[in-house]
């Protein structure tokens, strides 16, 4: 019985994490970057495919409204990615240190911070969208088109 005691608890321990430091450099490399790629990829068939739709079922109009725009999404998502890979660096220091409450801290703040930006730029977006639109020198017919309140 304690041969079979033993071996359960020898299957219920957990493997130990493995972290990037360890094993094959472009094999970490390279499973870390498959999500990106990923993620990236799914974006741009989403941006295809909103322009097909929107050009073929609502009108020319409106794909230069969507097309206008892209630029300034771009923009804040260049931001975003920007800050989130800032925040990586803070949160590689911590967990290379060993200090797992530092960790959570940092993770954290990343999110609050995540959020209250989220909002200002959601509402300076919306206050500020016709001077924003008129600096991009667009046609006054598309603003309409460009955002809705």
């Amino acid at each position: 019985m304690a041969v079979n005691e033993k071996s359960r608890s020898m299957a219920m321990k957990p493997k130990p994490a493995k972290t990037m430091t360890e094993g094959t450099i472009w094999k970490q490399i390279l499973l870390f970057s498959i999500p990106l790629i990923l993620g990236n990829l799914l974006q741009q068939m989403y941006n295809t495919v909103d322009s097909i739709i929107v050009g073929n079922f609502v009108g020319s109009n409106a794909l230069a409204a969507v097309g206008s725009s892209t630029s300034l999404i771009c923009l804040l998502i260049a931001f975003s990615m920007g800050a989130s890979a800032g925040a990586g660096v803070i949160v590689s220091q911590f967990y290379g240190a060993g200090d797992e409450k530092g960790v959570q801290r940092v993770v954290h703040t990343a999110l609050m911070l995540a959020f209250i930006l989220g909002i200002v730029l959601t509402i300076a977006g919306i206050i500020f969208s016709p001077a924003i639109l008129r600096w991009m020198k667009l046609r006054k017919k598309l603003w309409t088109s460009q955002y809705c309140i």
